[in-house]
């Protein structure tokens, strides 16, 4: 489905799938690409051994990693003024090339979803959310967030996260914010919905609160969609960025 989609975007299509690194380097060689570009960086299932072959006279890595590569045939990571700012560019083997606004690029939603008014002003009390992966949870991150909502009368946190389907991981993050003093009615638990629900539940929040020092990207550009601010605490390193960025 995502080669139908993307492939009529390109002019010439050709799958590296079963082949071997130095296969794939061979192939890129002999099309005479001036440019390759690395979307993975050290993720799953990566391409980096094929630029290891230094098939193309430019090499880059951008969007699917937050850090350097430490591979010295990458010749530039794209990146911008607030994840890749020139003061921190001793953290990156490669050199950095700056995108004027934000590296991140975002499409709308493929359906049209409505903003409603602040939730707060039928509620009466302001609800938070965050919709990012509780692994991204810290304690310190709890820490915050539970001196954020003691300093809020009657406020509640709205948390989405698949892992919520077992009552386990529940207790568990229950646990932690209640040890800090939050009540238990102040905590909203859900499971993952379907995308347009997803959007659905920015209407049930006025705040968005980022993890850190990995704020999410996704997230935090849903919740601007949505209309709904979040806060995001700056940090010193690309993955620490990533919220700056987007504000």
């Amino acid at each position: 489905a995502l080669t139908n989609r993307i492939k009529p975007f390109f002019k010439k299509w050709t799958s590296l799938v079963g082949k071997t690194w130095a296969v794939s380097a061979k192939e890129i060689y002999e099309e005479k690409i001036d440019i390759l570009i690395d979307l993975a960086g050290h993720t799953g299932r990566v391409g980096l051994p094929i630029f290891s072959y230094k098939p193309a006279p430019m090499q880059i890595s951008w969007l699917g990693y937050f850090a350097s590569t430490g591979m010295s045939e990458i010749d530039y990571i794209i990146g911008d003024r607030y994840v890749t700012p020139m003061i921190e560019a001793q953290n990156f083997i490669e050199d950095i090339y700056q995108l004027p606004n934000s590296y991140l690029c975002y499409s709308n939603p493929e359906f049209k979803i409505d903003v409603n008014v602040l939730p707060a002003l039928n509620n009466g009390y302001i609800t938070f959310g965050c919709f990012s992966k509780i692994s991204r949870m810290s304690d310190a991150v709890i820490s915050v967030w539970s001196q954020i909502l003691k300093q809020s009368p009657n406020s509640k946190l709205l948390l989405k996260d698949k892992k919520f389907k077992d009552s386990h991981v529940i207790r568990a993050i229950e646990q932690k914010f209640t040890s800090l003093g939050v009540a238990h009615d102040q905590l909203i638990f859900e499971i993952n919905s379907k995308r347009i629900d997803y959007y659905r539940t920015y209407n049930r929040i006025d705040i968005a609160l980022a993890p850190f020092p990995y704020a999410g990207a996704t997230t935090c550009v849903d919740s601007l969609w949505m209309g709904v601010p979040f806060i995001a605490l700056k940090g010193n390193q690309f993955l620490s960025h990533m919220a700056e960025t987007v504000l």
